[in-house]
């Protein structure tokens, strides 16, 4: 049984008489693992701080898209097994994730941010793939991701770089920088990651379902359009 090498792959493998059952197992872990603080925050904070805040980018999605993604739920739900899974209202993509931070530091993030200029980008997504979260859940909390392809998560990389250096600038710590988390992507929903046939839903979607015509258009993240400190 090995634990994750520099934060993302490693081989998993637990004691059980199924073989079958083992190979179906995610093998990768996320990068936040073991994710104590909330996703992308791996609770590792200083002086016991353990706020977690993040916010993204929600109704951008295309009519065709939402469509196909819930024809990709209707599969992913067909083995059981699952805690949930994110339906038209629950899509969203995460820009930028917030560890260790203290909501007076939040405010001030959330005015910073209305105050952004937002230049707007297009990406696209091109593969599902799995992530051992662990949490509440331990290393049976698995997700399933749809990733940006690599020019798109590019893009991102670069663009949240900016806003975290501008935020530096004034005064707010980056303690874990986006870069050091997962790539860009939209989680799917999380399965129960020990009796689940992650291998063969992520083969089957990947086969199944091509998302490279579909172009997603991101201007304004939800923290830059409303007063609401709600995560999205």
């Amino acid at each position: 049984y090995q634990r994750r090498v520099h934060g993302v792959v490693a081989a998993h493998k637990q004691n059980n008489n199924n073989d079958d059952q083992t190979l179906e197992r995610c093998r990768a872990f996320s990068a936040a693992y073991p994710s104590k603080d909330g996703a992308g925050c791996a609770g590792f904070c200083p002086d016991g701080n353990v706020s977690r805040w993040a916010f993204g980018f929600d109704d951008v999605f295309t009519d065709d898209f939402v469509d196909q993604w819930h024809k990709v739920i209707d599969i992913a739900k067909e083995p059981g097994k699952y805690t949930e899974f994110q339906n038209k209202t629950q899509m969203h993509i995460t820009f930028a994730y917030y560890c260790c931070l203290q909501k007076p530091q939040v405010d001030i993030i959330r005015s910073l941010v209305m105050k952004y200029t937002w230049v707007p980008r297009q990406i696209k997504f091109d593969r599902f793939e799995c992530r051992i979260d662990g949490g509440d859940g331990g290393d049976g909390h698995v997700s399933l991701d749809l990733f940006l392809d690599n020019q798109s998560n590019n893009i991102m990389m670069k663009w949240i770089a900016e806003v975290e250096k501008y935020l530096i600038d004034n005064g707010i710590p980056i303690y874990v920088p986006r870069a050091a988390n997962l790539p860009y992507h939209m989680t799917l929903g999380v399965v129960e990651g020990f009796e689940y046939p992650v291998a063969t839903t992520l083969d089957r979607l990947n086969r199944d379902f091509k998302w490279q015509n579909f172009s997603v258009n991101l201007s304004r993240p939800c923290w830059a359009k409303t007063t609401n400190m709600r995560l999205c």
